[in-house]
């Protein structure tokens, strides 16, 4: 009996040891990975904001006076969700290829209480107004390791952003108890704009990592005349090998403005909100 014992304590002890060193040779593999924000030559980024938005559009004829339009004052929320699709490609150890999306839709309804003018429609005073915004935002950039090691990376560059910017005004009037649509006004902007770009990355341990990111511009190209500055800042933690969470706080500024032969667009632009995302690196 006691030999049975000591062969089950063995099988036991066995046992433990195994599980043990399994453990162990996990976590030592864990390790050997290190940061990878910092080493991964690919990473696609999901992710979700809570944006809080300060919206003036304008549109007119040229020779024609131009009123600025908030969007606050006609019913649109301020407050809403947002979408970010991205990609990183670290085709060289010091350079590294950005293409994001950022998905932006906002609308509202209101009856309008003081008229007012946009690309040479009026939308009088009682009317049931309809209001939709779109302002999508892509980016291509190339940015290169000024500075790197094992802990921080400081990347320099820039590259093209394109401002999808559509705004849809949709008016309605009661008249002997049937509703008639008396005013229907759209503008779709698509403005390319070079942009200049500064990143940086610090690695607390090998799982937890601090980014800042911005981008600025301030150009004048041909029929476009623009303004751009964003800045986010992030935590993240790598809760397996191939994926990590964050959360982060990111703000952006945006002022375009369009000029064809016979009109002028103007669109003046904040977002502000946190942000949570899901990053894939392999």
């Amino acid at each position: 009996m006691h030999q049975a014992i000591h062969i089950k304590s063995r099988a036991v002890l066995t046992l433990f040891v195994s599980v043990g060193m399994f453990f162990c040779a996990s976590a030592s593999a864990q390790e050997e990975l290190g940061n990878t924000a910092l080493t991964a030559r690919h990473e696609l980024v999901l992710g979700v904001f809570q944006q809080s938005a300060d919206i003036v559009v304008a549109a007119a004829l040229k020779g024609r006076p131009m009123r600025d339009i908030s969007l606050d004052d006609l019913g649109v929320d301020d407050q809403y969700l947002s979408g970010l699709f991205g990609y990183r490609w670290r085709f060289k150890p010091r350079w590294t290829l950005f293409a994001h999306a950022f998905i932006n839709r906002v609308s509202g309804e209101t009856v309008v209480s003081r008229s007012f003018e946009y690309d040479d429609q009026v939308f009088e005073v009682g009317a049931a107004l309809d209001s939709r915004f779109a302002a999508d935002i892509y980016m291509l950039d190339v940015l290169y390791s000024v500075v790197k090691s094992d802990r921080f990376e400081l990347q320099l560059g820039g590259g093209i952003h394109a401002f999808d910017v559509e705004v849809e005004f949709d008016a309605n009037l009661a008249v002997n108890e049937e509703e008639r649509n008396i005013r229907k006004s759209a503008n779709d902007l698509l403005a390319p704009l070079p942009n200049l770009g500064m990143r940086m990355i610090y690695a607390l341990s090998d799982r937890w990592t601090l980014r800042f990111n911005t981008g600025w511009l301030s150009v004048n190209i041909d029929d476009y005349d623009g303004k751009y500055l964003f800045a986010n800042a992030t935590g993240e933690y790598r809760f397996s090998d191939h994926f990590s969470l964050g959360i982060g706080y990111q703000s952006t500024d945006m002022e375009v403005e369009h000029t064809s032969d016979n009109s002028l667009e103007t669109f003046d632009i904040s977002f502000d909100g946190p942000t949570a995302f899901l990053n894939y690196r392999f």
